[in-house]
């Protein structure tokens, strides 16, 4: 099984790589994956790299940063489409760290826990705990 660690954003999403870009995504019971960069005409099929759902696709020609979704198709044969959580910021950044960790930051309650937000026409919910002790963390609703 794969191991994301404290930092999924180093592993998941688009990275440079030689030639080209890699674009990473952990789907744990999908059949098939697909990176459909914008504005390109093909997809490119994604290789399953782990038995526990690590996906990667290589597009030779593409550069950073890119704008793309995912094609994302299960065995009882629903394919679902949509923007990549990855392909995003973390919600916490270099400066969020460096405060919470000194017990100085001020909006911390803006930060932490779940909020609606809207980044680029893609709306969602941004999600982050302060736990530097924890093995794991999930999230549990209705919606899965």
């Amino acid at each position: 099984m794969i191991e994301l660690g404290a930092d999924p954003h180093s592993v998941l999403g688009a990275h440079e790589s030689d030639g080209g870009v890699v674009v990473r995504t952990y789907r744990p019971e999908a059949q098939a994956v697909r990176v459909q960069p914008a504005n390109e005409a093909a997809a490119v099929e994604a290789e399953l790299k782990d038995p526990s759902g690590l996906w990667e696709a290589l597009l030779p020609k593409a550069t950073l940063p890119l704008e793309y979704e995912l094609e994302i198709e299960y065995p009882d044969g629903s394919t679902y489409t949509l923007r990549d959580p990855y392909a995003f910021l973390p919600t916490l950044g270099e400066l969020d760290l460096h405060l919470a960790m000194q017990g100085r930051h001020e909006h911390l309650y803006e930060r932490l826990g779940a909020h609606v937000r809207e980044l680029d026409g893609v709306t969602g919910v941004a999600f982050a705990v302060w736990a530097p002790n924890a093995r794991s963390v999930s999230v549990v609703g209705d919606f899965n």
